[in-house]
């Protein structure tokens, strides 16, 4: 019963506007004909008060029906600006209450056209662009991004289009300015879709493919830390090492801190014992420093074993020999796990794969800031083992770039480069980004941050989340499944005032009449609640920046853009690169033949 008289009552609403028209175009009529009669009869009064008569005259003369059409419309307009009761009831048949006019409560609203075409900037496919940035919004046909310098944050759940309708457009947009990039491409998707693109604009294309690591570009994490030491820049050489091997051994006990600072230390040491005696650069590998520790590291444990020989021997100023002192000294049974634990933190280098991508270089980090390249880092999902490695690249591109920045002129690096971090809250942690993002801008690295929900970002980061959110002022939303994401989207959207009028209506067939109380109050609303935000439709979405009014924007596929799209698989050929291993005995071999030589020249 209750939902037949719900039926019931609307019927009769809109049965009541639908009288009111009715009234009002047979009103016109009759006016629009005695006019009309008047007027030919030489302004002789001749007015007929039969209105069905005259709109059944309206309705048979082409003239009349538009004049009375006309009247019609005037009429209406007339009411509808002078009966605010009216009004009000025609608001209630509308999806959005209307803003109100007044700020009590709120005085957000959505951007309008001519503050988007004055804020942004129109794309024309394929045109060489200055500087590149983030899809905003398709409209009138014109695709409108922003170039800005600032961070932004992508919320998009599984489904809601955001590789197709703003990962991708991304890439080719900036592939148009010429801007470098590291792309995590977790599936391998990204770099199909864009690479013979990339190609075509000149791009430099590398890839660390974690997946197949047989077929990957090398990128060794020894290499910039050696090179530094090389060039007698010691600081950048052990603050690199030491980003590195705290990364490897965060979290080995949640409980205990003294594994971690034991085993970091130890591996430390290692790093710097490699640099300080490898007779070459290709020995300098995380392949070799597993083989120290699982060859030497674990004989005679309740005595000297053979690194405690070596790291001992070594002169005094040794950095490898002062940071294994501060890791070495547990006995017996402590000993033992510390070095089983370290074995197991870094077994993946012992991989075939893993230690042919990590034993050699083939490019340069700071390049990707001085000739336009686009890195993608591609991940396996079935893999989490390597997702360490991914994160490890991006802290170690992130601080070569800062390094080669601070030594121009302008402290900025030549291109910018731009770093596209899809699932970026599935990944591990990447060391102190709130920090890295506070003042990349300074620069010219700027970061595109992907993810589902703002509580997949609270769970890898922890406290650091707040910092993550606000120092990323632009944010486009597509879509969430999670609760508090869309309360937190729809606060930051605002709230607009509207009236709220407590109205009372009587009708009856017969005839149209209205009891309408006068009780006016005012209220705020945000602009969408959280419930419309999780019912987004595919394309839809929003775009909000600092100082801005949001925009309620159309995200397109990137098919819809006008770009001709050549799709390639990611290369899978082997790549034949030998593995070259610090041997230890090797090494005491040589320094003993070393102090035999010198005992001869002595005598």
């Amino acid at each position: 019963m209750f939902f037949y008289g719900g039926i019931i009552v609307k019927l009769k609403k809109y049965f009541n506007y639908f009288l009111l028209i009715i009234l009002t175009f047979l009103s016109s009529a009759n006016i629009c004909y005695n006019l009309t009669h008047i007027i030919c009869n030489n302004i002789r009064l001749s007015w007929n008060l039969n209105i069905f008569y005259s709109f059944i005259k309206s309705i048979t003369d082409a003239s009349l029906l538009f004049g009375s059409i006309l009247l019609m419309t005037i009429m209406m307009l007339f009411i509808l600006k002078y009966d605010k009761e009216l009004k009000l009831k025609l608001k209630r048949l509308r999806k959005m209450p209307e803003e109100d006019g007044s700020f009590e409560y709120g005085s957000s609203r959505w951007a309008t056209k001519k503050e988007i075409k004055k804020n942004y900037k129109a794309w024309t496919i394929n045109s060489n662009l200055k500087s590149g940035g983030i899809p905003v919004t398709c409209m009138d046909g014109k695709f409108y991004y922003s170039d800005k310098f600032d961070h932004t944050l992508i919320i998009g759940s599984t489904g809601s289009g955001k590789t197709i309708s703003c990962i991708l457009p991304l890439i080719f947009n900036l592939a148009c300015a010429g801007e470098s990039m590291v792309i995590n491409d977790t599936k391998g998707e990204l770099y199909s879709y864009t690479a013979e693109f990339l190609k075509e604009k000149g791009y430099q294309i590398k890839i660390i493919n974690l997946r197949d690591a047989l077929a990957s570009d090398g990128w060794n994490p020894l290499h910039l830390p050696y090179k530094y030491y090389q060039n007698n820049n010691k600081d950048e050489a052990g603050d690199m090492i030491e980003n590195f091997t705290k990364s490897l051994c965060k979290n080995l006990s949640s409980k205990d801190m003294y594994w971690e600072k034991s085993a970091n230390a130890v591996l430390t040491a290692l790093c710097y014992a490699l640099i300080e005696d490898a007779p070459n650069e290709s020995q300098v590998n995380l392949y070799s420093i597993y083989n120290l520790l699982v060859e030497h590291g674990n004989k005679n444990i309740d005595r000297f074993n053979s690194l405690d020989l070596y790291f001992q021997q070594k002169p005094f100023g040794s950095l490898s020999k002062m940071s294994y002192a501060t890791g070495s000294f547990a006995k017996g049974e402590t000993r033992a796990t510390l070095f089983s634990v370290l074995a197991t933190v870094i077994k993946m280098f012992s991989d075939t794969g893993i230690a042919n991508l990590t034993s050699h270089t083939d490019f340069e980090l700071d390049e990707i800031g001085k000739q336009k390249t686009a890195v993608f880092l591609i991940i396996p999902d079935e893999k989490e083992s390597r997702h360490e490695l991914a994160s490890l690249f991006i802290d170690q591109c992130y601080q070569a770039l800062v390094n080669t920045a601070q030594s121009m002129k302008d402290g900025k690096m030549p291109i910018r480069i731009n770093f596209i971090l899809d699932e970026f809250a599935n990944m591990p942690p990447i060391s102190s980004i709130s920090n890295k993002i506070t003042v990349s801008r300074s620069r010219n690295i700027r970061f595109y941050l992907v993810l589902q929900d703002f509580d997949q970002l609270k769970e890898t980061y922890k406290d650091s989340a707040g910092t993550i959110k606000s120092n990323c002022t632009n944010w486009i939303y597509l879509l969430t499944s999670d609760n508090e994401t869309a309360k937190e989207i729809s606060s930051r959207l605002g709230k607009y005032t509207i009236s709220s009028n407590r109205v009372s209506t009587s009708s009856r067939l017969d005839e149209l009449n209205y009891n309408i109380s006068n009780d006016k109050s005012l209220m705020g609303r945000e602009l969408l609640m959280p419930d419309e935000l999780m019912r987004f439709k595919l394309g839809d979405g929003l775009f909000m920046a600092t100082r801005q009014y949001p925009i309620k924007s159309k995200f397109i596929s990137i098919y819809d853009y006008g770009i001709k799209i050549k799709k390639t698989s990611v290369p899978n050929k082997q790549k034949d690169n030998k593995i070259d291993c610090f041997n230890l005995d090797d090494f005491r071999k040589i320094k003993i033949e070393e102090q035999e030589d010198n005992k001869i020249e002595l005598e």
